[in-house]
């Protein structure tokens, strides 16, 4: 996913959280009880504005969402819920 990442041209940069051994960890609440879960973050850079449902950012989002999502699956871990945000950063 990484290199996908690299070959688009929008993209100015990005940021991972280490993995072996995670960075975070996290917990949420799931049918089954309290769920401990390894967290990784992805920061990507990109130039725009990501308020709008159609922007190019969104549409980022949803489709680096959905790469993380088939990793996932590929790897027989399919996910009860995956979050994907887009904010907006002001450089001083």
């Amino acid at each position: 996913m990484l290199d996908d990442l690299r070959r688009r041209p929008d993209i100015k940069g990005f940021t991972t959280s280490i993995d072996d051994p995670v960075a975070f960890r996290g917990w949420y609440l799931s049918e089954a009880g309290w769920i401990d879960d390894d967290i990784a973050l992805i920061f990507v850079d990109r130039p725009g504005r990501a308020e709008d449902q159609d922007s190019e950012t969104a549409k980022l989002a949803l489709t680096v969402k959905a790469m993380i999502a088939h990793m996932y699956l590929q790897e027989g871990a399919p996910q009860e819920e995956l979050w994907c945000t887009a904010e907006q950063i002001y450089l001083f």
